[in-house]
């Protein structure tokens, strides 16, 4: 008997598919009317109305989670808007029965957002104690709070026409304000910007974008030309010096002795030992525009910049090392909590956090689609404050911005519209992660499987609505957790659920769920691994299945947790043979887009040997920084079945066995496309041969052989059909 090691066996699974050129994937004349990602996209046909549409319920769109739910006609290539959703939500599942969709689960914002004024440009927000915070705004106005930022107020400073461009208080009494335009001024206030004194002034701007104070009695700004100005005597007076020709944006202080830091354009960082009375260049290699920086302990300091630029330096600034955002927008401010926690923000809603000291950032999407300039805390707490260039101020209770995962179910009738979403049952725990997630069965069974709910924990459950019965049920789970992985429905009884990830790992499975009924509904589901998705590790893709075919399409993902690599591959998969067959690739990499198919030729339920499909892939993910995209990629193909059938007929294929689970006897089919010596074989779970079906010469053409497993235990078994110049092997399941 020859031995064959299980490695090897597991790697010839792993490449049972096939490449096909197919049609084309094409991008459509018509866009999204905004960029638009993690939603869920739904079908909708009905015998009462004519036209065919898409349906995108939330999401995020413009890189804010959105309430909106965007409806498109194909037939037209039109959009309208149906009624919004309850809450802004996103990365929940959708899916239709009968005449209505359906909607459950997803993250809901965490945070406020409150309008200041009319929107008006913001610069900067400081909080000096727990209830009150500060914001500087354009021309000769300050707001304030004294209720942790539930309410803002405006005071208006009396001889200020001009952009304050900074603001810095000591405590809630005493602070100070730089003010930009002809001149540069700073001005003074002791009763918590009642009333303000100026105390400097230029003939010229020199543009003091940072400011800081050590204590009650010294601060600093730094500004245009190499300027940088110095009080020693609570801001009443100042000395000047120049220390060279960059523009400082930020200063800041070691909270634990007279070490400063300074940072600027052409990726300047300057350094005092002696509060400031001389300054020594530290400066990274790096000539990109910096525009903040952190001292968190004597000798952790962290400086952000513009292209997504993050420097750390362990060593108080005598060396720097270029830390992963993960973004390339620019990087506006960064602020502390503790050595460990710190956050960022940017341009385009980039937010980053981390609580490993650095070691890993991460980003939180979601929070606005502007341009964030500033971010505070109050002393102690770890509510967070960050302002946008346009007006909001977004406030949150958690360094993270996290989430909340919702367990809300609602309905929206689509024929006859109803003016409103209602609530249903709500899902057996919260759940999101899950917009690719989720398939319909009967027209009345919606079904969820995998997801992240509360406390980071990624569920492998699987549940169940009735929409007659108006319930959720909780069925048999996955074979593990995953969140993010694409199920479909690939007819009445059959799942298919693909790749998903689990904290910082992304999968290669596929699990096929076959559905017992009974006359309440759904007794079980029984689920068995297939084959190896063949798109490698992979989640953030998405797919629709073809029911009465049994097939499924899936498209794009991503496969690298927490960096930008969405892909373009595409894959047909024959859920009766278990195999998967490559087809032309997406016209875009994309990941985390919404997919759906809209029959061209009467109704998929209606197969007559000839399935026509038309699948769009709509929005996503891109690979420039994850940005959203309102692309919309089309499928079209005349006859799915036909790319199958031209791959199994024309090339060396090997079937999945049939029945499978067997007992105990299987049939194992297989394609020639030319003469040759080939050999089949059996192995068991260690890779030992127990039996040889066929050994020899054979012409092109199908072969069946049958195998009996009476004399066998059961367990998992391997097949292969070896010869010359490849070897192809399966997986079947004996089950006494």
């Amino acid at each position: 008997m020859k031995k064959l090691l299980l490695p090897a066996v597991l790697f010839f699974i792993a490449s049972t598919f096939l490449s096909h050129s197919g049609n084309f994937w094409t991008i459509n004349p018509v866009n999204l009317p905004y960029p638009l990602a993690v939603n869920p996209a739904v079908g909708f046909t009905s015998i009462s109305d004519t036209n065919k549409y898409l349906i995108f319920p939330g999401g995020l769109a413009n890189d804010s989670i959105s309430r909106k739910v965007l409806r498109m006609n194909v037939n037209s290539n039109s959009f309208d808007t149906l009624p919004p959703l309850p809450e802004r939500i996103m990365n929940g599942a959708a899916f239709k029965s009968g005449d209505s969709i359906y909607y459950a689960g997803g993250y809901k914002a965490g945070w406020s957002e409150t309008k200041i004024g009319m929107g008006d440009s913001l610069n900067k927000i400081v909080f000096p104690s727990l209830d009150t915070g500060f914001i500087a705004g354009v021309s000769n106005k300050i707001y304030r709070t004294t209720n942790k930022g539930l309410d803002w107020f405006t005071f208006t400073i009396s001889g200020v026409s001009k952009k304050i461009i900074n603001i810095y208080f000591i405590n809630s009494k005493s602070g100070w304000i730089s003010v930009s335009g002809d001149t540069s001024k700073i001005y003074r206030t002791t009763n918590s910007g009642v009333n303000w004194a100026n105390t400097y002034s230029t003939d010229f701007n020199k543009n003091f974008s940072g400011l800081y104070f050590l204590n009650s009695v010294t601060g600093f700004a730094v500004g245009s030309s190499g300027s940088i100005i110095k009080s020693v005597d609570s801001g009443k007076t100042w000395t000047s010096s120049v220390v060279d020709t960059v523009h400082y944006k930020s200063v800041k202080f070691d909270p634990m002795n007279s070490n400063g830091y300074a940072c600027g354009t052409s990726g300047k960082i300057i350094k005092t030992t002696n509060s400031g009375s001389t300054w020594i260049n530290i400066s990274p290699a790096g000539v990109t525009n910096l525009n903040s920086i952190c001292p968190v302990s004597s000798s952790k300091i962290f400086c952000v910049g513009n292209s997504g630029v993050i420097y750390y330096s362990s060593n108080a600034g005598t060396n720097w090392v270029l830390q992963s955002s993960g973004v390339t927008y620019n990087l506006n401010d960064i602020q502390f909590l503790d050595s460990n926690r710190l956050a960022i923000v940017g341009d385009n809603g980039t937010y980053l956090y981390t609580t490993t000291g650095g070691s890993k950032w991460e980003r939180r999407r979601g929070i606005s689609p502007d341009n964030l300039v500033s971010i505070s805390h109050p002393i102690r707490d770890t509510v967070n404050s960050i302002i946008s260039s346009k007006g909001f101020v977004y406030k949150d209770n958690n360094i993270k911005f996290d989430y909340l995962i919702s367990n809300k179910t609602y309905k929206l009738g689509i024929i006859p519209l109803q003016v409103s979403w209602s609530e249903r049952d709500t899902l057996p725990k919260p759940l999101a992660e899950i917009f690719n997630s989720s398939a319909a069965t009967q027209n009345k069974f919606g079904f969820i499987a995998g997801g992240i709910t509360n406390n980071n924990i990624f569920s492998s459950s699987v549940y169940f609505y009735n929409a007659i019965a108006m319930k959720w049920f909780s069925i048999n789970p996955l074979l593990d957790s995953s969140s993010i992985g694409c199920l479909v429905a690939v007819n009445d009884s059959a799942l298919v659920y693909t790749g998903g990830k689990e904290r910082d790992s992304a999968k290669n499975k596929t699990y096929k769920g076959a559905i017992s009924y009974n006359a309440g509904g759904i007794s079980s589901i029984n689920w068995i691994e297939g084959a190896v998705y063949p798109g490698g590790a992979t989640f953030g893709h998405n797919g629709v299945g073809f029911k009465n075919i049994g097939y499924a399409l899936f498209a794009g993902g991503n496969n690298i947790v927490h960096f930008d690599n969405p892909f373009s591959k595409a894959f047909v998969y024959n859920y009766n043979d278990d195999y998967y067959f490559e087809i032309t690739e997406l016209s875009k990499p994309i990941c985390h887009t919404g997919v759906d198919n809209i029959s061209i030729s009467g109704s998929p339920e209606n197969y007559n040997g000839i399935f026509p499909v038309k699948v769009y892939a709509a929005g996503g993910m891109t690979n420039s920084n994850y940005r959203l995209t309102d692309t919309i990629q089309v499928y079209q193909n005349d006859d799915i079945t036909n790319i199958v059938n031209e791959l199994v007929i024309n090339n060396f294929y090997l079937y999945q066995n049939y029945p499978n689970p067997f007992n105990p006897v299987t049939k194992i089919r297989f394609n020639l496309n030319k003469k040759e010596f080939i050999k089949l074989s059996v192995y068991d779970i260690t890779g030992k041969e127990i039996s040889i079906l066929k050994q020899g010469y054979e012409s092109p053409g199908s072969y069946d052989y049958e195998f009996d497993g009476k004399n066998l235990s059961s367990g998992i078994y391997f097949y292969s059909l070896r010869t010359e110049s490849s070897v192809l092997t399966k997986k079947m399941i004996l089950i006494k």
